[in-house]
């Protein structure tokens, strides 16, 4: 099974992140992902997702990988969004719905 580029990774987790952002109407800082193992070099995920996303309602959005080996290849869990804080509070964290969580990439 051949894994999917760079673009379309991001893309995957773009869509749901976006469609989660308005449903709940958070501003969103951070999204978090879970996944066995990064099928690609941090930096050039991080640049991807980056561009990705520049240009869109969610261009000031940074992209938090976690890596445990429990998560089933191939799949990503899509955690949660945060907010950003205001140096006084916490970040507000809005948990995806467990029906929205999982998203297969290979």
């Amino acid at each position: 099974m051949e894994i999917m580029t760079v673009e379309e990774f991001c893309y995957k987790i773009y869509k749901h992140t976006f469609a989660h952002v308005l449903h709940s109407g958070i501003y969103a800082a951070h999204v978090i992902i879970w996944m066995k193992k990064n099928p690609f070099n941090e930096n050039e995920l991080e640049d991807a997702f980056h561009k990705f996303v520049w240009d869109t309602p969610l261009s000031n959005m940074d992209l938090s990988v976690i890596e445990d080996s429990s998560i089933e290849d191939g799949i990503i869990v899509l955690d949660a969004i945060e907010s950003f804080g205001d140096g006084e509070s916490m970040p507000e964290r809005v948990p995806f719905h467990g029906d929205m969580q999982k998203i297969r990439y290979k």
